[in-house]
């Protein structure tokens, strides 16, 4: 949720949602009518008896009531809500993209352990066997083509890990990346 909540997308999707709640909100505040009173509390006459013994007067005069289009508030009302809709769709899709993303991520990652993991195994018995192909050549057991071929493997084998070692780091940085991470 709230690690999710720093992916880019995540927050957009957020935002449309706020922005589409607040269309609806002043769409509903559109419908009430605005009454607005004036700062002028003068009844024609000079002295304050005057506002005192006609106070209703001098307020309807200052009262506003605009004249309500209740067809036109309701389309509007009509058209923030499904904004809303389509907005809180839209969060709800890029969420579950995220979580797919992140999930596609860790699996990855978890991925190239377990070749890393194979790789330390098949690197040692290469070093072993190497290491026995020496000592053969030294006695003169095997020739110098067949040390050099079993060397390398020991090669490939350290190439290999240098790989998966890079592509552990690649998928580490693509998952932290995933989590929102910048």
């Amino acid at each position: 949720g709230d690690v999710l909540g720093q992916r880019p997308d995540v927050q957009r999707a957020r935002l449309g949602v706020d922005r589409a709640l607040a269309r609806l909100r002043v769409s509903e505040a559109e419908r009430y009518p605005r009454l607005s009173f004036s700062a002028g509390l003068s009844t024609g006459g000079t002295r304050s008896s005057d506002w005192l013994s006609q106070p209703l007067a001098s307020f309807a005069a200052n009262l506003a009531v605009p004249l309500v289009d209740w067809q036109r508030l309701n389309l509007q009302r009509d058209s923030a809500r499904t904004e809303l809709d389509g907005a809180a769709l839209a969060l709800r899709d890029t969420l579950q993209s995220a979580l797919a993303d992140v999930e596609l991520q860790r699996i990855e990652v978890d991925r190239t352990a377990q070749q890393l993991q194979a790789n330390a195994g098949r690197l040692k018995e290469a070093v072993e066997n190497e290491r026995l192909a020496r000592l053969r050549y030294e006695v003169g057991a095997i020739s110098r083509a067949d040390w050099l071929q079993i060397r390398s493997a020991v090669l490939d084998a350290e190439q290999s890990r240098i790989e998966l070692r890079l592509r552990q780091w690649v998928r580490q940085a693509a998952l932290f990346k995933s989590l929102g991470g910048a």
